[in-house]
């Protein structure tokens, strides 16, 4: 492939991360949508496709969720081998915490137990914006102090 033409594939590709991010999302109800479509993909298995997403609405480096994406696709058979197959996933609470802040948690369900997963959002001026995301084995953790 001609240097001219990698060059234009990659501005093409930042411009379309970048216009995920620019059009914002406007609501919490869009954050809650946006945070279901990942951990959708996740629980059907189609990582890449919740990697890919996730990274069109975020002030998390890229780096850090390919990063993340390499440790959890090692973790991810080890869940898969101790818990059977994913069997579909659950929001278990969305928390608004002022006007600002928004921690969405899930289950992603399998055969033997589930595992929780958490999604924060930040509003700025005008959007919401995913900038910290996590998962935790400890089925405790989905549970509110």
């Amino acid at each position: 492939m001609s240097r001219i033409l990698q060059g234009a594939l990659a501005l093409l590709l930042l411009s379309l991360s970048l216009s995920g991010l620019a059009a914002g999302l406007k609501t919490p109800e869009e954050a809650r949508d946006f945070g279901n479509d990942i951990i959708v993909a996740i629980g059907k298995g189609n990582l890449n496709d919740a990697w890919t997403r996730m990274k069109t609405n975020t002030t998390i480096p890229p780096a850090r969720i390919d990063s993340f994406a390499t440790n959890y696709g090692t973790a991810v058979q080890q869940t898969l081998k101790y818990y059977g197959p994913s069997i579909g996933m659950e929001l278990i609470s969305a928390e608004l915490s002022g006007e600002s802040l928004l921690r969405l948690t899930y289950i992603v369900k399998y055969e033997v137990t589930g595992v929780g997963w958490f999604l924060t959002f930040y509003k700025g001026r005008e959007n919401w914006v995913l900038t910290d995301f996590n998962y935790d084995i400890n089925m405790n953790s989905v549970f509110s102090d």
